[in-house]
């Protein structure tokens, strides 16, 4: 999804051709369900190549997805009652004896928002609101796999925001239900994400080099906010032009830190109250 200019944001919210969903906070996943197996698989490659496969990791959950018809759907590995990225990062990183381990009492759940295929049908270029409807006939009376409800009218759209920033998540997702479900990249103008960002600044101390196209190049500021007059680094920040990378990797290079730049981010969270998806904003 992509974040929305003002004036697309509040067509968004009045027009009933557009449904809000709440904003996960877990790992996105793709499930596939094939003659009663199933393979659950992160949505992009890894930095090694290939998927990441994460279907030994939650046992319970493939338990209850086996019990489907031939289907693939895409939904995110999350905690059942609230916000915990971090601990949810710990469990699907792990090994599977030790994921399971990590969920003693509180296993994870799959949390359902859309269905790629059923049977020999390919529902990729459906309209959401008929992938929808294949959904809510499959998706019924299980433990372990929710169906994410989607919210319509203005008000209640608006309202699912602000309960969901209040609830200390990160806010909605405003899908278009004609959209059609798009692949290996963001979808445009029928997806948009709204969440709260704040303001912050913080101190340079120092980058890390960029790979890829920055490869040699400055890829991330290193910054530093006082914790009880303690200079603690709490963010990687990215989004700066490539003129600025250069300059600003040539300063530091020279020796010139600690100066003051403001960023955009999430607010920090963690033991390490580090800020999440943080990005340049100016100096």
């Amino acid at each position: 999804a992509i974040s929305p200019k003002a004036d697309k944001l509040e067509m968004a919210y009045k027009s009933d051709e557009w449904q809000a969903e709440p904003k996960m906070d877990g790992s996105r996943y793709i499930a596939q369900v094939i003659d009663g197996k199933v393979f659950l698989t992160s949505r992009r490659e890894s930095v090694k190549g290939g998927m990441v496969d994460k279907t030994a990791n939650v046992p319970w959950i493939i338990k209850e997805l086996c019990l489907l018809a031939n289907c693939t759907l895409d939904g995110e590995i999350d905690n059942r009652a609230g916000r915990d990225f971090h601990r949810v990062q710990g469990i699907m990183g792990s090994l599977p004896e030790k994921a399971i381990d990590k969920q003693t009492g509180d296993p994870l759940v799959y949390k359902v928002f859309d269905i790629l295929s059923i049977g020999d049908l390919d529902l990729r270029t459906s309209p959401l609101h008929i992938r929808r409807k294949y959904l809510e006939n499959i998706i019924k009376d299980f433990k372990y796999i929710i169906l994410v409800e989607p919210i319509f009218g203005e008000a209640n759209k608006r309202k699912a925001f602000s309960e969901a920033i209040e609830a200390g998540m990160e806010g909605v997702i405003l899908k278009n239900k004609n959209s059609l479900y798009v692949e290996d990249k963001k979808p445009c103008n029928t997806w948009y994400k709204v969440k709260l960002c704040n303001t912050y600044e913080g101190v340079v101390v120092g980058y890390k080099e960029g790979e890829g196209k920055y490869k040699g190049m400055l890829g991330t500021l290193t910054i530093s906010q006082y914790k009880d007059d303690v200079l603690t680094e709490v963010a990687e920040i990215s989004g700066m032009t490539d003129a600025q990378r250069v300059e600003f990797k040539d300063r530091i290079d020279k020796g010139d830190l600690n100066w003051v730049v403001e960023f955009k981010a999430q607010e920090p969270e963690g033991a390490n109250c580090r800020y999440r998806h943080p990005r340049f904003v100016r100096e």
